[in-house]
């Protein structure tokens, strides 16, 4: 059984284990309404009876913070977004560094600590980018820490019009240079491309309509 959880907003398809709570927010935040009803959700059952929901309000608010359930490790993350049976991507030609940990839950930054990262739109300068991304906070950061969540729909609104239409009309180019890794550097081809396979790489970038050299 699904325990009650708060919501901070309204909605006429909102389901009827998810109490009402008249707040309108971004992100749009779930939570059980108690600590002991937390012990005792079901994950896959809690999925299965806010999916449908889920996909249908998150194109509206644009993200759901969801606190208190029951997920300590990256397993256990792994397990919940595997209930959702969204259809996984890999961080191939990412410009990160990341390690994957657990099923397809990868660290979402190895930038050190004392490192902040801007706001900005997952692998947006990529063709191949994700509909959706999620985080889980395994350990809190010690001070600070807070991940900047902003709709960039708004964002966008303010941008002078007429950069957006020349944005538009030229369209940007990415420029990259990703030499071998033992020559050191942040990134190198095997990093960003997941292989240590040239050939592998190079049948990506085709696939995927690069120019290289």
């Amino acid at each position: 059984m699904v325990p009650f959880f708060r919501v901070q907003i309204i909605h006429p398809s909102i389901p009827s284990h998810i109490s009402k709570n008249p707040t309108e927010t971004f992100p749009l935040v779930l939570q059980p309404i108690s600590n002991s009803s937390a012990k005792n959700i079901s994950i896959k059952e809690w999925v299965k009876e806010t999916e449908f929901w889920i996909e249908e309000v998150l194109h509206k608010y644009g993200a759901i913070l969801v606190r208190g359930l029951p997920l300590s490790s990256a397993d256990d993350f792994s397990h919940f977004i595997d209930s959702f049976n969204y259809e996984p991507m890999d961080y191939t030609s990412g410009m990160g560094i990341r390690n994957v940990v657990s099923g397809n839950v990868s660290t979402a930054s190895n930038e050190l600590s004392s490192v902040s990262l801007e706001p900005h739109n997952e692998m947006a300068y990529t063709r191949n980018y994700p509909s959706k991304i999620l985080f889980f906070a395994q350990t809190p950061a010690p001070k600070g820490g807070e991940g900047v969540i902003v709709d960039v729909r708004e964002y966008a609104k303010l941008l002078d019009p007429e950069i957006k239409q020349k944005l538009q009309e030229t369209e940007i180019k990415y420029i990259r240079f990703l030499q071998d890794r033992r020559f050191g550097g942040y990134t190198s081809w095997q990093d960003s491309f997941l292989t240590n396979d040239k050939e592998v790489a190079i049948k990506f970038m085709n696939e995927h309509n690069y120019d290289f050299n």
